[in-house]
């Protein structure tokens, strides 16, 4: 009798055990104590059943369940899959905003001669932070897409409020959702006239986080202003898919005050962009 390994026929008497993983997503911004399903999926053939383990590692600061868990795949001589979670989650300790990686491997039971095999796949993960840890941690977006676990929407509609604490001051900008990446990188506002963002900033020095880019086409550069100096801006246009991080310091005095974000747009097609901004 005769089997198939992705359209190879071997014979059954002398086929080897095989296996490849596959897992998805395989990349994903989380904030830190929210947990997120990864789904790992286990191609396998083998002379009869393939049996084994599927297990799961990440950095320091990040805890992943199950760790280890076994597999069990009638092939009979044909290449038969199935498909096992992990969760994963980013603890208290998790380093914010450093790409990490999830490595899922699996591997065989040596068993009838067949051999033991291995295989592997990893997921790139990056921790941020939980919005009960900041003042403010604002996803941007268009109206109805999706929202970062705990983040509050900001639409070109969320306009200026005294009470909500944070809005657009005049002309409003345009949104994007590429439906592409996480909640917090596949949608952004952006415009090519300046757009202003009012914050109302609690007593004390803060530092803020504005996150710049887009899943797929190239970003103009992105300027900040704060009370009328250039505080941040990106030093190189963001190839598709990269994203940068601009941070400052924002100095809320002894009793608070209202401060106005001004972005601008720089080079190639002059278009600021904004998918995220967190107040720590």
């Amino acid at each position: 009798m005769t089997g198939q390994w992705w359209g190879r026929v071997v014979a059954r008497d002398v086929m080897p055990t095989k296996i490849a993983v596959r897992v998805s997503p395989t990349e994903n911004f989380m904030p830190r104590g929210v947990s997120r399903t990864f789904e790992v999926t286990i191609w396998a053939q083998g002379r009869k059943r393939v049996r084994g383990t599927l297990t799961a590692a990440g950095p320091d600061g990040w805890e992943l369940a199950p760790a280890s868990q076994r597999f069990e795949l009638d092939s009979d001589g044909l290449p038969v899959h199935g498909v096992y979670t992990v969760s994963a989650t980013p603890l208290a300790d998790a380093d914010l905003l450093t790409e990490q990686t999830l490595t899922f491997v699996g591997q065989t039971d040596k068993a009838g001669g067949g051999g033991v095999a291995t295989d592997s796949a990893t997921a790139g993960v990056t921790a941020v932070w939980s919005a009960g840890d900041v003042v403010l941690a604002l996803d941007a977006g268009p109206p109805g897409s999706p929202v970062l676990e705990g983040y509050a929407v900001l639409t070109p509609d969320t306009t200026w409020d005294p009470t909500r604490g944070y809005g657009w001051v005049g002309a409003p900008p345009q949104a994007r959702d590429r439906q592409v990446l996480d909640p917090l990188r596949r949608d952004f506002v952006f415009n090519r006239e300046v757009g202003t963002l009012r914050l109302a900033v609690p007593p004390g020095v803060h530092r803020a986080y504005v996150l710049t880019g887009d899943p797929q086409f190239t970003s103009s550069h992105t300027v900040v202003y704060l009370d009328g100096s250039r505080v941040a801006e990106t030093d190189h246009l963001l190839g598709p898919g990269e994203f940068a991080w601009l941070t400052f310091t924002i100095e809320g005095g002894d009793a608070g005050r209202t401060v106005d974000l001004v972005l601008d747009g720089e080079a190639h097609e002059e278009y600021w962009r904004l998918g995220a901004l967190v107040v720590t």
